[in-house]
């Protein structure tokens, strides 16, 4: 093992589960463990959470993204140099590499899950430039380095795929806490659109952690929204008083019409008029931005109209004001 991994094992603090037992040796690589598996079967571990919500199925205290078998108990996978990696994801194993992974690369893992994130391939792997990308975003005050050591994110994964809505280039796994960065956006690698892709995926993870802050930020959005016995609607109030409502599958399934019926000159972006969860989280993403002094103007974000608003101003002072 290195010097530079034997110093980042040192300095990390290894969770609870690092003394868990291992039964067996037979540790096979887990397929892609799909939550919708045990939508309707209960609550596994009895801790109060449905299955398909629960993001420790098995209650282990491993999170099931890294959990190799995330309903049983027992056991969650070996880790033969007790860095807090399980073996199926980690990118070296008593100091001997993986294939196709450099040693910088099983630095920066270490590194990022001393911090309590998992990164780790899926069905897609990760360059060591991404890998770099993602690491100086976490790090980096100025960016999301505000918003480490949240309990609703434990990893980001890299998929092939755009996934399930074309041109989506990132997706946030509410229920099982993680963020899946897709193959198909990074080809050549753009640095600034991964960095603002992680961004918003993380905004996501913000929102379900600071609930409160998230319904104050509707408020001063304008959202209201009426859950329903079969449906929710979710109601806009244009700056010229109109109310808009529209269905909760409207966002995705008509995203155009949607952004025809929002008028709003505040905004960061088109995509933030395609419900308050999206718009939570260009909202914090554009604000991140003119924190690093982006420029004005961008493919995606109009920062220099955005800059002064009122929901500039709220994520300002509920979140990077120290």
């Amino acid at each position: 093992m290195n010097q530079k991994r034997i110093a980042a094992l040192s300095g990390c603090l290894l969770m609870s589960v690092v003394g868990l037992s291992v039964f067996g040796d037979d540790v096979k690589l887990r397929q892609r463990f799909d939550p919708s598996d045990h939508i309707g079967r209960g609550d596994y571990d009895e801790d109060g959470l449905p299955n398909q919500l629960d993001p420790d199925l098995d209650g282990d205290f491993v999170p099931n993204v890294v959990d190799q078998y995330p309903i049983d108990r027992r056991r969650w996978g070996e880790d033969e140099d007790y860095d807090n990696i399980p073996d199926w994801v980690d990118y070296a194993i008593g100091g001997r590499l993986k294939a196709g992974i450099t040693e910088r690369m099983a630095e920066i893992q270490l590194d990022l899950a001393c911090l309590g994130i998992f990164v780790f391939d899926e069905t897609a792997s990760f360059s060591e430039d991404e890998l770099e990308i993602i690491e100086r975003a976490v790090r980096d005050p100025l960016q999301l380095k505000p918003f480490l050591y949240l309990s609703t994110l434990h990893a980001i994964v890299k998929r092939a795929g755009r996934g399930s809505l074309k041109g989506r280039f990132g997706d946030y796994h509410q229920y099982w806490n993680y963020i899946v960065l897709y193959e198909g956006a990074w080809e050549p690698i753009h640095p600034e659109r991964l960095r603002n892709v992680l961004f918003h995926e993380w905004m996501h993870a913000v929102a379900k952690q600071y609930p409160r802050k998230y319904e104050e930020f509707l408020k001063v959005a304008g959202w209201s929204i009426y859950p329903g016995e079969y449906y929710t609607i979710f109601e806009y109030l244009n700056p010229n008083g109109e109310r808009v409502q529209f269905a909760e599958g409207d966002f995705e399934l008509h995203p155009d019409r949607v952004k025809t019926r929002i008028f709003s000159e505040d905004l960061p972006s088109e995509e933030a008029k395609l419900g308050p969860q999206e718009m939570f989280a260009e909202v914090g993403t554009a604000s991140l931005l003119l924190r690093l002094d982006e420029a004005p103007q961008n493919d995606r974000y109009h920062l220099a109209s955005f800059r002064g608003s009122p929901l500039q101003d709220f994520f300002q002072k509920a979140f990077l004001t120290e």
